[in-house]
């Protein structure tokens, strides 16, 4: 059986490939950055962004799910980390498919990033469409 996050990955890259999936602008970018846990460059595209502009980025969404939900799904958890942390991400935020965080962690076992999420406020309760 091929590996969850393999396949997820690489539906992201060939999603990625279609112009009208990823205009190579800062929310795709930033997205980017989430997957592939490059925490300097996170900080980088969401510098001098008010709350409104770091929410703009927030949104952004690959097969609806967002930046958060993707790094947690991967188990990036210092990704995790700097947008719940230091941008002010919604840890109990759903994505445009109403998956969390958490619900994106658990889907491909990700341990310490469900850990992660649950030390620092996420709610196992919440209901989401995982």
């Amino acid at each position: 059986m091929a590996d969850p996050s393999f396949n997820f990955r690489v539906g992201l890259a060939l999603r990625r490939a279609l112009p009208y999936y990823n205009d190579a602008g800062p929310q795709s970018e930033f997205f980017e950055a989430a997957t592939r846990g490059n925490v300097r460059r996170l900080r980088e595209l969401a510098s001098g962004k008010d709350a409104e502009g770091k929410a703009w980025l927030a949104d952004m969404g690959f097969s609806g799910i967002g930046p958060l939900q993707a790094a947690a799904r991967l188990g990036e958890v210092e990704s995790c980390r700097c947008m719940v942390e230091e941008l002010g991400f919604d840890i109990n935020a759903g994505s445009q498919l109403g998956i969390t965080a958490l619900a994106a962690a658990a889907l491909d076992g990700r341990l310490a990033a469900a850990r992660y999420l649950l030390d620092h406020g996420a709610d196992p309760n919440k209901k989401c469409n995982a």
